[in-house]
């Protein structure tokens, strides 16, 4: 393989590492949830415990 190739191809290569650097960081393990709890009547909840469970996140 001639040296221009493999140049063009570290270049591309390098390329793609940078394009999709952007997407990869986009992963985060963090997460934020909000919200407001109320009774029947709309009224807001105050110093209420609200426990979040997910299938994926059970360990067998």
């Amino acid at each position: 393989m001639s040296a221009k190739k493999v140049l063009q191809r570290a270049f591309i290569a390098a390329l793609l590492v940078i394009g999709l650097s952007p997407a990869a960081a986009a992963q985060a393990i963090r997460a934020q949830i909000a919200g407001l709890v109320s009774d029947e009547s709309g009224a807001a909840l105050p110093g209420v415990s609200v426990q979040l469970t997910s299938p994926a996140l059970q360990v067998p």
